[in-house]
């Protein structure tokens, strides 16, 4: 997870939705989260940021960038 400048976003939370599943990004801004299925969503925040939520859609690689106030 970066921000609009390429920066990195450690200690992001992301949450798989309806559980208490979750991890925080990395120093790096990484993370890694295991799910069900691929019909998933992901809750992610982060202080300065709107929470959103992620819809997996089949992908198993998830790339964000907050941008206009949220994810």
């Amino acid at each position: 997870m970066t921000d609009d400048k390429g920066q990195p976003i450690p200690g992001a939370a992301i949450q798989l939705k309806g559980t208490s599943r979750g991890v925080t990004t990395n120093e790096n801004g990484e993370y890694s989260i295991t799910v069900p299925s691929e019909d998933a969503i992901l809750l992610v925040s982060s202080l300065g940021f709107d929470r959103q939520e992620i819809a997996l859609g089949g992908r198993s690689t998830i790339n964000l960038t907050p941008g206009h106030g949220g994810f």
